[in-house]
């Protein structure tokens, strides 16, 4: 029984850390396509 409790440990412990990556990595890329966006806008302005 008590490798049971540790393999449920292990899993609940790895979905946790998969769902906590996909947050930060969904955030970081909102992050990059935001700069992204103002860059070209800041172009587009600078050859206006």
């Amino acid at each position: 029984m008590e490798h049971l409790q540790l393999y449920i440990a292990l899993l609940a412990a790895l979905v946790l850390g998969l769902f906590l990556v996909r947050k930060v990595t969904g955030c970081l890329v909102r992050i990059f396509i935001t700069l992204v966006v103002l860059a070209v806008i800041g172009c587009v302005l600078a050859l206006l």
